[in-house]
C-alpha cells in the first residue's frame, strides 16, 4: 500500500493475544512516527482495544467474519475493501 512520505500503517490481522504482544512494537513506532501519522489496519473485533491504546491516529478495520470464514469470493471482496481503505488514509 502506497501511502504518503512520513505515514506508517501497521497492519494486523490476527487475534487478541497477538494484538496484545504486539504492543512494545506498535509502542516503538508511536515513538518514531510524527502526529498524525500511524494508522492501524484491524478486524473490526479488535477496534475498540486497539483504539484504547492510545498509540494510533486512525485505526481502520476489516471485516474478519468475511475475510477469513467467508466464499472465495468474500474472502477477495473483504481484503479488496480493507486496501481501499488503507490506500484512502
Amino acid at each position: 500500500v502506497l501511502l504518503p512520505p512520513n505515514r506508517t500503517l501497521a497492519i494486523h490481522p490476527g487475534a487478541l493475544g497477538d494484538l496484545i504482544i504486539a504492543l512494545p512494537a506498535f509502542q516503538a513506532l508511536r515513538a518514531d512516527a510524527p502526529p498524525g501519522a500511524l494508522g492501524l489496519l484491524v478486524g473490526q473485533e479488535l477496534a475498540g482495544v486497539a483504539r484504547e491504546f492510545g498509540l494510533f491516529d486512525e485505526v481502520l478495520t476489516v471485516d474478519t467474519a468475511a475475510a477469513y470464514g467467508g466464499g472465495l469470493a468474500a474472502r477477495a471482496a473483504a481484503f479488496a475493501r480493507a486496501a481501499r481503505c488503507a490506500r484512502g488514509w
